[in-house]
């Protein structure tokens, strides 16, 4: 099986074929490729951060979750918008649905409930006095949730801020407002392991 080099950060290892289309879903307007003999990525002209391959390789991994056994947890300080969010995840057939106003209600929400699985996790990456993507690597940091699927959730929609998010390895991105049209379908795409960049 073909191999490529791909150098992330100053690192070097190598990747099979089955890793090289992960590769190439990655890869963004400006990262250029060179292609191989056979249609297999030869290299990359740009570095792909580390971070970006292991989010894609985790999403690969992730097994799909059933709607109504699924529990989810909204962080969102907004009062409002933590209903309204809470009654769209309630009405797409999820029973176990809980909601907090900060990622420190969050993680104590966690300590209240030792065992319980925590399946996804919308969360809202511009809380007042907290940083959302330093939720999200404390939320990576705890091994409970290793396999908790994290969706940034944010009205900062511009190509560039999905980018981050991508970057920073959140598994999706929902642009607010979140709609009833729309967001049953994003959600039980999620649940069902796929990752979902929508900024509307």
């Amino acid at each position: 099986m073909g191999t490529c080099d791909v150098r992330p950060a100053g690192s070097c290892f190598s990747l099979n074929t089955h890793a090289v289309q992960v590769v190439l879903n990655l890869l963004q307007p400006g990262y250029g490729l060179i292609q191989g003999d056979q249609g297999i990525l030869g290299a990359i002209s740009k570095p792909i951060p580390l971070i970006m391959l292991l989010a894609e390789e985790r999403t690969l991994m992730m097994q799909p979750i059933p709607m109504d056994q699924a529990v989810v947890i909204i962080v969102e300080d907004n009062a409002d918008n933590l209903l309204i969010a809470q009654q769209l995840v309630r009405r797409a057939g999820v029973k176990y649905v809980n909601g907090r106003a900060s990622g420190r209600q969050f993680f104590k929400l966690l300590e209240s409930y030792p065992d319980a699985p925590i399946h996804l996790v919308l969360l809202d990456i511009q809380i007042p006095h907290e940083d959302g993507y330093a939720i999200l690597e404390q939320i990576r940091a705890t091994p409970r949730l290793a396999d908790t699927r994290v969706v940034a959730v944010t009205a900062n929609i511009m190509p560039q801020d999905i980018a981050r998010a991508q970057a920073n390895g959140f598994d999706s991105f929902l642009g607010k407002p979140l709609t009833p049209e729309r967001f049953p379908q994003q959600l039980a795409r999620i649940l069902a392991g796929e990752p979902v960049w929508d900024a509307h």
